[in-house]
């Protein structure tokens, strides 16, 4: 019984390592990263481009990654846009806290507006608003930041 055991456990670990595919990592010199795949749209800019340019991400290589009928060396990428990968729980948190607090005041309240709440929502809106748009955007690579394709 314990060479079954034995032989199922190598069998998962030999799946799950033929599973993992080559992707592109981000990582922030704080230790946090962001990971593109094979599949993800990535919109990025060229260090000679003063244009963003957005495509799917087809295939990858030691320094290249693959797209439709291109392919970009990963030194030659100056931004990548993040504003996709980010997620704004803040924000949300706070936009949602401001409508939540509104709507519950003027349903106790039969729809008479209190101006203290008004402006308590409002600033609790405007927060969120706030954080939203101070939020990095984009990443550069250097100064700390590194850019790589990573493979199993």
């Amino acid at each position: 019984m314990p060479k079954y055991l034995l032989f199922l456990y190598f069998l998962l670990i030999g799946f799950q390592s033929y599973s993992q595919e080559p992707s592109l990592l981000l990582r922030y010199r704080n230790g946090k990263t962001l990971k593109y795949e094979k599949g993800e749209t990535i919109r990025f800019k060229l260090r000679d481009s003063e244009n963003y340019i957005q495509a799917t991400i087809l295939n990858f290589d030691r320094d290249r990654i693959y797209f439709h009928g291109a392919e970009v060396f990963v030194s030659d990428i100056s931004e990548i846009d993040i504003r996709h990968k980010i997620k704004y729980t803040l924000s949300a948190l706070l936009a949602r806290a401001a409508v939540g607090y509104f709507i519950v005041d003027a349903v106790n309240n039969k729809f008479q507006l209190n101006q203290r709440v008004f402006l308590t929502s409002a600033g609790l809106g405007a927060l969120s608003l706030g954080s939203r748009i101070l939020r990095k955007k984009k990443f550069i690579p250097g100064r700390g930041n590194s850019l790589y394709i990573l493979f199993p």
